[in-house]
């Protein structure tokens, strides 16, 4: 018996998923990483704890995705070594959001009302974001938005009672990173932005950081998500001269746009920088080519036990070091089953309860917080400088964090926030 993709399974592990339902089933044995199942199937209670799982394993951001969940599934092998949680195996269907809105809202639909799920970690792009927040709010289902960075997840009506954010929202990047390059670099900035949420958000906190300091925006454009070629951008650039080139843009589209900055040699011209970079783009962008100072939730080399001691099962688990991108997903999912654990119970409602203003270690130095009236972690965040050449002393040696605020001191304050979230 083969999936979707050819993939063997087994008849006497299909004869272990007989404990699911139909659609579970279905799923696992479906195309994808759909219903891919963690843990050692032998032990599994027969009544399971069933965890959902969006990201995007293909598009512009499938490399983050494959990392956050990565991430996750080290969470949940630790609680199924233990036993479980409430006494129940954590089982986790896996579903391919492709970096599409529509496509995640269809698949988290069917996690929800097929396999029955009450929980769904992960998505990378703010759009998705928005979109499954919306969507886990109206089936009353927990959403740990894990990698989503748009303010929007956290701030204002589009905020939900549902969602959670285990990381830092691209004000808390900016206030990190935007003022350290002010500070050491110059205050005119040229702007690209990928045309979506999480680019918009990042674009207007960088702004508000650089207008606080006193400086210009000397010229901008707007790229479509996907966008591959940058060279007509990059020649305004070169003509509008600016300290700094911001860069509100992602994955492959990050790789692209900073391979091409270096071919045109503008390294040699101004710096560049932005909300957001991290190891699964720089091992692509190659040490020669990795150059900025970039907005970071957490990096390898933070010196806690915590994060020493994730780096190892990461590392042993997978081979290789994690991203912050695993690191997300690490605490998103522990945190939702710690959570369940401190509830006693596995009902949406009693965890949201138990997760709020909940204090917990997030692996940094200072404790990290689930704010009671907006759901945002509030934790330590970091500015990184992209290392290159002679400064990288092994393949994944490259960043170094030169900056790092508490997040009490970069989040929103609640004037900053007009927020109401719904009653249970």
């Amino acid at each position: 018996m083969k999936d979707g993709k050819g993939t063997k399974v087994s008849r006497r592990n299909f004869l272990k998923l007989s404990g699911m339902t139909a659609a579970g089933v279905a799923g696992a044995l479906g195309g994808g990483l759909s219903g891919i199942l963690s843990g050692p199937r032998e032990v599994f209670a027969k009544e399971e704890l069933k965890v959902g799982i969006l990201d995007p394993y293909s598009g512009p951001y499938a490399d983050s995705g494959r990392e956050q969940t990565n991430g996750a599934l080290i969470a949940v092998d630790e609680y199924n070594k233990k036993g479980g949680v409430l006494g129940h195996m954590v089982t986790t269907f896996q579903e391919d959001t492709a970096t599409n809105p529509g496509t995640a809202v269809q698949k988290g639909k069917k996690l929800i009302d097929e396999v029955g799920v009450k929980y769904i970690v992960g998505t990378v792009s703010s759009a998705v974001g928005l979109a499954v927040s919306a969507l886990c709010q109206e089936k009353k289902v927990i959403y740990m938005s894990v990698g989503c960075h748009s303010d929007d997840i956290t701030v204002g009506d589009k905020a939900h009672r549902h969602t959670f954010r285990p990381t830092c929202s691209n004000t808390m990047l900016a206030r990190a990173t935007a003022s350290y390059i002010a500070d050491k670099f110059g205050k005119k900035w040229y702007f690209i932005t990928s045309d979506y949420s999480w680019g918009h958000t990042g674009r207007d906190a960088f702004k508000k950081v650089l207008a606080g300091k006193g400086g210009k925006v000397v010229g901008e454009d707007l790229v479509p998500l996907g966008a591959t070629d940058y060279s007509s951008f990059l020649l305004k650039v070169r003509n509008a001269r600016p300290d700094v080139l911001i860069v509100s843009l992602y994955g492959n589209d990050l790789v692209s746009c900073v391979k091409q900055f270096n071919q045109f040699g503008l390294r040699k011209e101004m710096q560049i920088g932005g909300p957001l970079n991290g190891l699964e783009m720089a091992r692509v962008i190659g040490k020669e080519n990795n150059v900025g100072y970039w907005g970071m939730p957490w990096d390898v080399t933070v010196n806690t036990k915590g994060s020493k001691d994730f780096t190892a099962k990461y590392k042993s688990k997978y081979g290789k070091i994690p991203s912050w991108r695993a690191y997300l997903g690490y605490i998103g999912m522990a945190e939702l089953l710690s959570g369940i654990e401190r509830a006693g119970s596995p009902e949406p409602k009693k965890l949201i309860l138990a997760l709020e203003g909940h204090i917990f270690d997030g692996l940094k130095e200072n404790k990290s917080q689930w704010r009671e009236w907006d759901h945002q972690n509030i934790q330590d965040t970091y500015c990184g400088l992209a290392k290159s050449g002679a400064e990288v002393k092994h393949e994944d040696d490259l960043f170094e964090i030169v900056a790092m605020k508490k997040g009490e001191e970069v989040a929103h304050t609640r004037a900053e926030n007009p927020v109401k979230l719904e009653a249970l």
